[in-house]
């Protein structure tokens, strides 16, 4: 886990999200578009959580 502000988010975690999103500018358009329909725009600088994480296989 990690906070970091919306501009930063690397094309890394943006792309491991699964979305099928061709770019991280791609990637940004679509999340500013969703989060302004939701009426919380996001700009640059806007405090996001990155969450991580793998699945394993049993204990």
């Amino acid at each position: 886990m990690e906070v970091t502000p919306f501009g930063e988010v690397t094309w890394e975690h943006a792309r491991a999200e699964g979305e099928g999103f061709a770019s991280r500018e791609e990637w940004d358009a679509g999340h500013r578009r969703y989060w302004r329909l939701l009426g919380s725009p996001v700009g640059a600088d806007t405090a996001v959580v990155c969450l991580a994480f793998r699945l394993a296989d049993g204990p």
